[in-house]
């Protein structure tokens, strides 16, 4: 990029940064830099946040194994899969990539229960969006246990057969 271009982009991003401070109206320079204004649904900054947002996790997890027989099932192949991985794997970076493909289905799993969760309180009766959405969260857990399969067999091929 050359001087010409850099100070180009520069003068049009100052310029778009003024516009934006005039349309939102923003008192305070701060509210905008740092998009602090005030919600009394977001917790505070600093230790406080971090304990709550701990906290919270906590609370997502303990839900998950109370309600959801897909996380249970999910979290016990993981427990069974993980001393195997020590075995498949035979560096430090393949156990860890074994590992993080359970770790991504445990992940996933949580964000479909949670959209589930978020769609049958919006309604029970049927509806083909939240239908649709629900159909492409489990299609994601679908991918991420085929990623599963497919990375631990490739491990299981190669450590027992090769």
């Amino acid at each position: 990029m050359n001087k010409f271009s850099f100070f180009s982009f520069a003068l049009i991003s100052a310029i778009l940064t003024v516009e934006c401070l005039k349309i939102s109206q923003l008192k305070n320079i701060n509210n905008f830099l740092y998009m602090t204004t005030e919600n009394p649904f977001k917790s505070k900054p600093g230790i406080k946040r971090i304990w709550n947002a701990t906290r919270y996790s906590f609370q997502g997890f303990k839900a998950a194994f109370q309600l959801e027989a897909a996380f249970r099932q999910e979290l016990f192949l993981c427990l069974v899969l993980t001393p195997v991985a020590f075995f498949l794997g035979q560096t430090p970076l393949e156990v860890l990539f074994l590992l993080a493909t359970l770790f991504i289905v445990l992940a996933i799993e949580l964000l479909n229960s949670a959209i589930e969760s978020l769609a049958d309180r919006i309604s029970n009766e049927y509806d083909e969006y939240i239908g649709r959405a629900k159909d492409m969260a489990s299609a994601a857990i679908f991918l991420c246990l085929s990623l599963v399969a497919i990375t631990w067999a490739y491990f299981v091929i190669k450590r027992v057969f090769l």
